[in-house]
């Protein structure tokens, strides 16, 4: 099985440097060719090596050409709001004082794409849209019999090898429990109904990816008495960078059973505000032209980069159910959201404890 945190970073590079970008070039400093040997003295020699570096550049921009950051980063936004609007939430537990717990969420955005795909890691990699993670720590206070604040907060970062992922993530939601018809009556160990949950609040979250890729051209030429190969290899910086802020507005709904059980669902509107920005930059990157038999050399170097940026959806309905088990004071729940037209999914998982 693929762990979650190698699945995050094979999707990231996957989709920033293997599909479109809109705003991308690939240049190589042809005048500025440095020769040493005979190929700079002859007109007819020098053409041959320029018509190779032509080749080289023709290259490089077809496959800048195939670098579409721009669909994956629109739903990296989505799906970042997504994820942020779960992590501040609680829809099952009434405190006398306090509730402090955490949260964990991977969101992903694709054609046919089930939780069961993005867990087991059994899925081709080019029907995922968007994707983006997060946690959060929390804590609730208690403002009266109805009503609650959840605030929430975390920074993560994880280092390895090239590779560097940020994420933040801070909130704070209003929740007001009413009609419970139970309330006043003895709670029924079997079955019972815990009212409604009315949520609103406000979520900001950032997802920050950097790493390095090799990018690699082979071409060689053979005419005019020139048999030569060119070798070009560098590593581009790719930054991908995630930030939302989301208004998430919510009515749930709770059923307990057993008294260990809480059986949740309800649905929700969010208001999404934020961007998605992809970049990949490499500069003076060294082109070696070789004689394939012979002392000459070409040397020049290459610019190239590319970019895009994206908003999330402003508005993203949804519906959610989630199952939590009680123990004492402690509770454990897992939450499955699913958007409504916008193809963002939702798996989210968590702790409590209430007093």
């Amino acid at each position: 099985m693929i762990k979650p945190i190698n699945l995050i970073f094979s999707l990231f590079l996957f989709f920033s440097l293997g599909l479109k970008s809109q705003d991308s070039f690939f240049s190589i400093d042809i005048p500025g060719t440095i020769y040493t040997g005979s190929w700079g003295s002859s007109p007819a020699q020098k053409k041959v090596i320029e018509d190779l570096l032509t080749q080289v550049q023709d290259e490089g921009r077809s496959q800048m050409a195939k670098i579409e950051v721009s669909d994956f980063l629109q739903g990296s936004a989505d799906t970042s709001a997504f994820a942020g609007s779960f992590l501040g939430t609680d829809h099952n537990n009434k405190f006398k004082k306090f509730l402090v717990g955490g949260n964990l969420a991977v969101s992903y955005k694709g054609k046919g794409l089930t939780p069961f795909d993005l867990v087991g890691g059994g899925f081709d990699e080019s029907s995922v849209e968007g994707l983006a993670a997060g946690a959060s720590l929390m804590a609730g206070i208690n403002i009266n019999k109805r009503s609650s604040i959840l605030l929430n907060g975390m920074k993560l970062k994880f280092i390895d090898g090239n590779f560097s992922l940020d994420s933040i993530n801070l909130g704070a939601r209003w929740r007001y429990s009413f009609l419970n018809l139970n309330s006043k009556k003895k709670e029924n160990p079997l079955f019972s109904w815990q009212g409604y949950f009315l949520h609103f609040g406000v979520q900001y979250s950032k997802l920050a990816l950097d790493y390095s890729k090799k990018l690699e051209i082979v071409q060689n030429i053979n005419q005019s008495g020139v048999n030569a190969i060119a070798n070009f290899s560098s590593l581009a910086k790719v930054d991908i960078d995630v930030n939302t802020i989301s208004v998430p507005v919510e009515l749930s709904t709770s059923f307990k059973a057993l008294y260990f059980l809480n059986l949740y669902g309800g649905g929700g509107m969010n208001f999404n505000f934020g961007s998605s920005e992809g970049n990949a930059n490499l500069s003076n990157a060294s082109i070696q032209v070789t004689e394939v038999s012979g002392p000459n050399t070409a040397t020049t170097t290459a610019q190239a980069r590319l970019g895009s940026k994206e908003s999330p959806s402003v508005i993203v309905p949804h519906l959610f159910i989630g199952l939590q088990i009680n123990v004492l004071n402690f509770k454990i729940l897992t939450q499955y959201n699913l958007s409504i037209g916008n193809g963002s999914q939702n798996i989210g998982a968590g702790l409590r404890l209430s007093f």
